[in-house]
């Protein structure tokens, strides 16, 4: 692997060997290597041609959200965000039909473990995710391309998991009918923001669609947000899907693969809706805002049906280390879900809240 990584990184002209390199976790969809050569240090992605099958499109839209964050952040020492080397004038280079792509590694940073979710964490999350919408607010969405088609479609998403459930293999369909039941039961959840968004009622925008707190890096002496990352999924979309992923991955007390702990915990929605709101909420339409909260669950019922529909379709999408991880990844937002749909009018009481304070 060495060798290869080598080979890799000496096409964006960066010389001398490679003296460190391993595999970085985390990802669910692309292969990433943290690598030191030429006494700098790296982060090498193999990119999953897949899941984006217009390399030139996504690494297009990363370039302009990259140009645009770095117009609005020059001369701000606290800015970071990963730099994208060239080869033969594009940001990505082929190997043997894989796309790779070089960036800086940002050093000195940490990315908080998923255990690690306490209420100053949530806030300065969401401090980090409030203002990197803000201040895409005025970029041109329009030239943005949608690298994932219907990537925060609710509707369609769960309408295309009972299409996975007629062609899926027995044993697995059998294994999945509960959970199955529990998103049929509750497609609803997708109608009022699907009749929003038909309506004109929520504004497009150029958001980052996948507000994980492991999309974060924080500094490790200041402890404060350095840098959003994982800007793959950055495209025209919606700001509740921003705020209800972050609430969705960020303010349970459990963990993705496992449905222990898994509910709202409300200290943390207040923490991260603060922080947000405090950077986005008084630039947000009142149905933007009416939105936050019905996109809590409904975000959350549709990371269900993904992992579900990938686990009846053979795990062709999401990276998995062992049989039958979709599956549990399933039932751990289902459970989730669940929890969500008796929190709604909490959640809403504390968006109003933040957006009266901020």
């Amino acid at each position: 692997m060495k060798n290869k990584l080598q080979e890799i990184i000496k096409q964006f002209n960066i010389m001398g060997p490679v003296t460190e390199y391993h595999e970085m976790s985390g990802g669910h969809i692309n292969e990433t290597y943290f690598v030191s050569a030429n006494n700098k240090e790296y982060v090498l992605q193999k990119i999953n041609s897949d899941v984006f099958d217009n390399v030139d499109h996504l690494m297009h839209n990363i370039g302009m959200v990259t140009d645009h964050l770095m117009l609005k952040n020059r001369g701000c020492e606290n800015f970071r965000i990963p730099y994208y080397y060239e080869s033969a004038g594009r940001k990505y280079f082929i190997l043997n039909n894989e796309y790779w792509r070089v960036s800086d590694y940002i050093g000195n940073s940490y990315t908080p473990e998923a255990s690690d979710k306490d209420s100053s964490i949530m806030k300065k999350t969401g401090i980090a995710f409030g203002r990197f919408d803000r201040q895409l607010m005025d970029l041109d969405y329009s030239k943005l391309y949608y690298t994932i088609p219907h990537f925060h479609d609710t509707h369609y998403i769960l309408m295309r998991i009972f299409e996975a459930a007629e062609k899926s293999p027995s044993d697995r369909l059998k294994d999945a009918r509960s959970e199955l039941k529990i998103i049929e039961e509750n497609t609803y959840f997708s109608d009022e923001i699907g009749k929003m968004i038909l309506r004109g009622e929520l504004t497009v925008r150029a958001v980052h669609n996948d507000t994980k707190k492991d999309n974060i890096l924080f500094d490790k002496d200041t402890l404060e947000p350095a840098a959003v990352i994982d800007l793959d999924t950055c495209m025209p979309g919606y700001i509740c899907y921003d705020y209800g992923d972050a609430v969705r991955s960020g303010c349970s007390r459990g963990e993705e693969d496992r449905e222990e702990g898994m509910a709202l915990d409300m200290e943390l929605v207040r923490a991260f809706s603060e922080g947000y709101l405090s950077e986005a909420g008084k630039y947000l339409t009142e149905p933007e805002v009416r939105s936050l909260s019905l996109c809590v669950p409904a975000v959350t019922l549709e990371l269900a049906a993904r992992f579900l529909e990938d686990y009846l379709r053979g795990d062709q999408y999401f990276r998995t280390d062992y049989e039958g991880q979709n599956l549990v990844r399933a039932r751990a937002q289902l459970k989730l879900f669940l929890d969500m749909k008796k929190r709604i009018d909490d959640v809403t009481s504390v968006i109003e809240d933040c957006i009266r304070k901020y």
